[in-house]
Parts: C-alpha cells; structure tokens; sequence
C-alpha cells in the first residue's frame, strides 16, 4: 500500500491487513493519521521520514509485529499503547524531541531504546511490573523520566554514558535501580524516594555524584 503525496488530514485505515502486507507511508505530509489497528503478526510498517505532527496510532498489534521508527522527525507522536507481548520495539536513531509514548505496555514488553540521540524524551509513566527497559549505552544528556513506576519494575542502566540523568521520583516500593559500573560524573537523582527503595550503586567510579536529598527513613543504600 502506497501513501506517498497524501494531503494532509487524510485518514488511513489499515485495519485488518493480512500477514506479510508491506505499508509504505514515506513522506506522508503532517497532521496525517496512520490507524494501523489490529494488524495481523509480521505485518511491516514503514513510518521512516514522517513529517512531524504525524500520529501513528498503533494500537493493540500483534506479537511479533515491527514497528520501524527510525530517522522520524521532529514532534511526531508514537503511540504504542497495549502492545501485546514479545512486540519489538526499535526506536533507533530517533531524532531529537521525539516523543516516545509507551504508557501501559504489557509486561514481558522489550524496550530497545540504545543509541537514542540526546534530548529523546522517553515517558514510561506507570509500565506494569516486570517490564524490561533497556538503556544501555544511551547517549549524554538522555534524560529516562521513570517516575511512579509499579513496584518490581526493574531499571538497567548499566554503562550509561556521562552526564545521562537518572530521575526515579517517586518510585514505588521494591523498585530496583541497578546503576553498577556507571561511568564517572554520571548524576542519580533518588529526591523522595520511598522507604524500601533499594539503590544499588555498587563499584561506582570515582566523581559519581549521589543526591539523596530527602530520604525517607528506613531507605537502604547498599
């Protein structure tokens, strides 16, 4: 299916395409709508150079389904909302100010966000429990907003290039922040953690700063 030249606020409904179905959605001009709702598995979607303010509603695809958004522009919107299970998601080589939206993934989601560009916002506000995020080797000032995370969420940011801000505000109980080996000058912000909140920052290198301002009681620091 080819939707090249489309004007803008063209709707394209791809509900229900067969397996193996190729969407080409190169250049599709902005405030474009690409409803891709219920796609069957291996179903490949080309979203690469979308203009910005693009929606691409993905809602509710099936495992095994690829979601290809590299080299998107600019403020375009990734809607990846109640993807089922072992559902890839690459966003490698995402642009700038590009928001990742992945509120309410099922557990056992994989999210591979290496070599995201500085300044990618990534919002994983309330992922369910046992959901893997993976940000090794995310690049300097990437900023990871994990705040009220459900408890057993676990966070690897092991090898995280220097100035790469950690913010776990708020976290819930039992969340487990594994920070071992992170390179130095690398600032953890643990402000207002809850009480049973493990830090794990074993072999930190040397001028690895640590602001614990307003610990509850009963935190331990190992």
């Amino acid at each position: 299916m080819d939707v090249t030249g489309l004007n803008s606020s063209q709707r394209i409904d791809v509900t229900d395409l067969k397996k193996s179905q190729h969407i080409d959605v190169t250049d599709v001009k902005k405030s474009q709508h690409i409803d891709v709702t219920d796609l069957k598995k291996s179903q490949h979607i080309d979203v690469t150079n979308l203009k910005r303010s693009q929606s691409k509603h993905v809602t509710d695809l099936k495992r095994s389904q690829s979601i290809d958004v590299t080299g998107l522009k600019s403020s375009q919107s990734i809607d990846v909302t109640d993807l089922k299970r072992s559902q890839p998601m690459d966003v490698t080589g995402l642009k700038s100010s590009q928001l990742i939206d992945l509120t309410g993934l099922k557990k056992s989601q994989p999210i591979d966000i290496t070599g995201l560009k500085r300044s990618q916002s990534i919002d994983i506000t309330d992922l369910k429990k046992s959901q893997p995020i993976d940000v090794t080797g995310l690049k300097s000032s990437q900023r990871i907003d994990v705040t009220d995370l459900k408890k057993s969420q676990h966070i690897d940011v092991t090898d995280l290039k220097k100035s790469q801000h950690i913010d776990v505000t708020d976290l819930k109980k039992s969340q487990h922040i594994d920070v071992t080996d992170l390179k130095k000058s690398h600032p953890i912000d643990v402000t207002d953690l809850k009480k049973s909140q493990p830090i794990d920052v074993t072999d930190l290198k040397k001028s690895q700063p640590i602001d614990v301002t307003d610990l509850t009681k009963s935190q331990p620091m190992t």
